[in-house]
């Protein structure tokens, strides 16, 4: 049971069951490398490819599952959910695109990766226009 208040403390945290988002189960994320700086490892549960099979997962366990705040968002769905903030220092890290080569010279797709590049950047406003290309 999480505290009705605050954030788990590291010790807490730790000996929590963990969901891990990774594309291959032996990948080491931020989070992982963080942990290995202090000699430290956490109980791995799951290892699932994408944050929102994740999020659907957690409801009714005591699974902790540790991701950007950007990423999961509002959760209106999931009112019995808890964010809180990880009890250690995480590094900052970027987001990456990827995609089957099939779709590589794909026009549609290729729009669709731009707009993605683009609304992903420094003050790209959610009002500024995403415009078609050619």
């Amino acid at each position: 049971m999480l505290p009705a208040k605050g954030d788990l403390s590291l010790e807490d945290w730790l000996q929590r069951p963990h969901i891990t988002l990774a594309m291959r189960p032996d990948a080491n994320d931020e989070t992982e490398m963080a942990l290995a700086a202090r000699g430290l490892r956490r109980r791995l549960a799951v290892t699932l490819p994408h944050w929102s099979a994740a999020v659907d997962l957690l409801e009714g366990t005591d699974l902790v599952l540790t991701v950007a705040g950007r990423a999961v968002g509002p959760m209106r769905r999931h009112r019995t959910l808890r964010k809180f903030t990880p009890p250690l220092e995480l590094p900052r890290f970027a987001y990456q695109q990827a995609w089957h080569v099939r779709q590589a010279n794909d026009p549609a797709h290729r729009w669709l990766r731009e707009a993605m590049l683009m609304c992903s950047q420094p003050g790209h406003s959610q009002n500024s226009p995403v415009r078609a290309t050619s």
